[in-house]
């Protein structure tokens, strides 16, 4: 039999942590005696090593004391299924991991950018697959893959993707700073903003067929369609009435130098 001093120096493990282990009933001493002593035997030593094998395999101390209350349990079982487990959360992180890493690189062009837009960013990133498979319900798949696109990690849409985000920073930044909507630095940001946005549409438009234009142009009008939960309105109000009342008045630009090009078009 070992005291508890004993154990612990055999085993590595503090007194501290097999007293909170007895406290949580997941490894009580064999013996006890007046005064509190604890005794450990070769059978708790082994015990220990359950305990120590599974925490290592990140059980939780509530996990380990139910396995080992259970003497059906196959501890196998509990590997394999804790080996499930860790694999899942493993690619989880993997993947929290490669989406902060994109948008380290979407925003690395950006002096300071509005917390609404940095969560927004990482919303759409983490329900990137459910919003594309939401978003094949009612568009197009040309269109959606145009959006959507399969290499997102591909220089041309990280490109795409940076200056984006530095053009809507840019925005927000107006807006904060109390600029009218229509000033000239406001409108020139927002005709480039919304001269990207025009040729995506376009980009992805350009191969429909009539009834894809006229489903596409009934999910345009239909304010509905799209699932709160997947497509959130992180910004604030106000924020987003600016940007609403911005691209509305950039739009009529937009359409105005596109009708004097193509007539210069025509009489070249």
């Amino acid at each position: 039999m070992y005291r508890i001093g004993q154990f612990a120096k055999l085993t590595g493990v503090t007194e501290r942590a097999l007293r909170y282990y007895d406290k949580k009933g997941i490894l009580k001493p064999t013996l006890r005696v007046d005064g509190g002593y604890r005794y450990y035997s070769r059978e708790d030593l082994i015990q220990l090593q359950k305990i120590l094998t599974m925490k290592y395999l990140n059980f939780s101390l509530e996990e380990i004391a139910d396995t080992l209350v259970d003497e059906n349990v196959s501890m196998a079982e509990v590997f394999d299924q804790q080996h499930e487990w860790l694999v899942k959360k493993r690619d989880e992180l993997n993947g929290i991991i490669a989406s902060l890493d994109r948008v380290k690189k979407i925003t690395s062009k950006v002096d300071s950018i509005s917390s609404g837009l940095l969560l927004l960013m990482i919303h759409s990133l983490q329900n990137e697959n459910k919003q594309r498979e939401h978003l094949l319900k009612h568009l197009p798949p040309d269109f959606v893959n145009i959006i959507y696109q399969n290499d997102p990690q591909t220089e041309e849409q990280l490109e795409l993707e940076m200056k984006m985000v530095v053009l809507l920073s840019q925005i927000l930044e107006f807006h904060q700073k109390g600029i009218s909507h229509s000033s000239e630095e406001a409108t020139t940001v927002g005709l480039s903003l919304f001269s990207m946005l025009a040729d995506l549409t376009m980009k992805a438009s350009q191969n429909m067929t009539e009834e894809e234009r006229a489903k596409l142009h009934l999910f345009e009008n239909d304010s509905v369609v799209l699932d709160p939960a997947l497509f959130p309105s992180i910004l604030l109000d106000e924020e987003m009435e600016y940007i609403e009342k911005l691209m509305e008045h950039v739009e009529h630009i937009y359409h105005a130098q596109e009708k004097q090009e193509n007539e210069q078009e025509v009489y070249t």
